[in-house]
């Protein structure tokens, strides 16, 4: 997932394929500024943890201290071995391009 801004306002985010923002109107002649921010996948932040994080005190209640099960501490270890603690490719995997194109609106 990645949010995009173009000359510091917000063009929108892109989550899913085609991976598109419309930047109509953001951009002016000349230089324009593009920041794109990218979210990592939470497989490869679980995959460098060497202990579990603390869990959120207002979720203790119902999950309890430290989860178990299928989502839990020894199963992920389990799915590291497994994987060979391999991460998952992301950032941006290929060009960033502006594509312009005109459309006509009736």
């Amino acid at each position: 997932m990645a949010d995009v801004q173009v000359n510091n306002h917000e063009a929108g985010t892109a989550w899913m394929e085609p991976y598109r923002v419309n930047v109509t109107g953001l951009l002016h002649p000349g230089k324009n500024h593009v920041q794109i921010h990218v979210v990592n996948l939470a497989w490869n932040y679980a995959a460098g943890l060497s202990q579990p994080p603390p869990m959120p005190a207002d979720l203790v209640e119902h999950y309890g201290a430290e989860p178990t099960g299928k989502f839990g501490w020894t199963s992920l270890q389990k799915s590291k071995t497994k994987h060979n603690n391999d991460r998952l490719p992301s950032g941006l995997l290929g060009p960033v391009k502006i594509i312009g194109y005109h459309s006509v609106v009736e």
